[in-house]
């Protein structure tokens, strides 16, 4: 899993997240200057000068962890954390959105907007991006210097490559993630990746499928108008994504903390990094589907779906709002698209790559040794349920009957 970073323990003062700003940290390691802010706003124009020259996601881009901080971090109390790390002419080399959050009397130093967001990831600058695992091998310690006290480094779901280099951090994976992501190319011409990716008899099957559901009514498939119009999808999206979870005995993972969150991302201007796209497929005017996503450096980035409960469900209209939206992402001209985690038949059916994710979980403190194992062991047990049906099926049963944890 790659060498381990022997990290000196701090000492164990305590965050008064009443005082969310603390004077910047700044250290000068490696021929990189490091500096520390709690308040994001100071790092924004760093931030964003990497979002349009470097490399990063959807989930490191101003606009999705601004609109998380506003609302799920809010209300979790969540202290968030960034590092720039520049060259020696002031010039940004990479920006690591981080966040602590309190849990359990821990200190836990995340990526920021974790567990909504499906890359634990940062920007960086092209250049730096190839030898960014040496670099932060060699000075991870130095790197921990800069940060407020945390107990626990609990950095999730990385993958191992990206972009066609390896993970800055991955030299300190030390978990293996319970998900793994998968991703497809697009091309401008949709019948040839449609016929590349299903076979004859699936897309006749297909095809009779959306002749069934096509006769029950009128059908319609697109975003809706910009406003209201988009927000009540969305309403309904989760109202309907959460009645389908309940059939399976599942508890809806977005509660309104994280609903306001999805919101939010609806008003975000295009200029903070990415636009919210939820396609709806309807019928007679109802709303049978929605495939939501949005779109970030020529990759629409897939995010949840809903399926509204009813007799068209026998002609699988999801299937038919995945097609459309494949299509609609080829018309765009964007490059690629991202399932998000997950592992479904369907993402299977379309993906050229498979993305398994790794963690760092590792204490920074003697408190933080009290909770390595545990939670470590926890995202092993959560691998091991995910890779049996048996176990998935008992678990979601339990999950739904037992109190969700703070």
């Amino acid at each position: 899993m790659g060498q381990d970073l022997i990290i000196p323990c701090q000492a164990e003062p305590a965050i008064d997240t009443s005082l969310p700003n603390p004077v910047p940290a700044d250290r000068l390691t490696g021929g990189v200057r490091l500096r520390m802010t709690t308040e994001p706003e100071t790092a924004r124009a760093a931030w964003q000068a990497l979002e349009q020259t470097g490399l990063s996601t959807l989930y490191q881009s101003w606009g999705w962890c601004a609109a998380w901080r506003d609302t799920v971090g809010r209300a979790r109390g969540i202290v968030p954390v960034v590092v720039t790390g520049e060259d020696a002419a002031g010039q940004p080399l990479f920006v690591l959105p981080l966040q602590i959050e309190q849990r359990f009397g821990a200190r836990l130093l995340q990526w920021q907007s974790w567990p909504h967001g499906s890359y634990g990831y940062g920007l960086y600058e092209r250049a730096f991006l190839a030898q960014a695992p040496d670099w932060f091998q060699q000075h991870g310690a130095e790197l921990a210097a800069v940060l407020p006290p945390f107990d626990l480094w609990l950095l999730q779901d990385m993958p191992e490559t990206l972009h066609g280099a390896r993970h800055p951090l991955a030299g300190l994976f030390n978990v293996r993630g319970a998900n793994v992501l998968y991703a497809m190319d697009l091309r401008p011409d949709f019948a040839a990746l449609y016929e590349a990716r299903r076979s004859g008899d699936s897309r006749r099957s297909a095809r009779k499928r959306d002749s069934r559901l096509g006769a029950m009514g009128s059908l319609t498939f697109g975003l809706p108008e910009a406003g209201a119009a988009t927000h009540d999808v969305l309403d309904q999206m989760f109202t309907d994504q959460q009645k389908r979870l309940a059939e399976a005995h599942i508890q809806g993972p977005f509660d309104a903390a994280a609903q306001a969150f999805i919101h939010r991302l609806a008003d975000v201007q295009a200029g903070d990094g990415l636009v919210l796209q939820p396609y709806a497929l309807r019928l007679d005017g109802r709303l049978l589907c929605v495939m939501l996503g949005a779109v970030q450096g020529g990759c629409y980035w897939a995010l949840i779906s809903s399926l509204a409960a009813g007799p068209e469900r026998k002609h699988s209209p999801g299937d038919m709002a995945l097609r459309r939206m494949i299509e609609a992402c080829c018309a765009q001209g964007l490059h690629s698209l991202d399932f998000a985690s997950g592992d479904t038949a369907y993402k299977r059916q379309w993906a050229d790559r498979v993305v398994p994710l790794h963690g760092l979980v590792r204490a920074q403190t003697m408190r933080g040794v009290a909770f390595r194992l545990p939670w470590a062991a926890y995202f092993h047990a959560k691998r091991v349920v995910k890779g049996s049906p048996v176990l998935r099926a008992v678990y979601n049963r339990l999950r739904s009957v037992l109190p969700r944890p703070v």
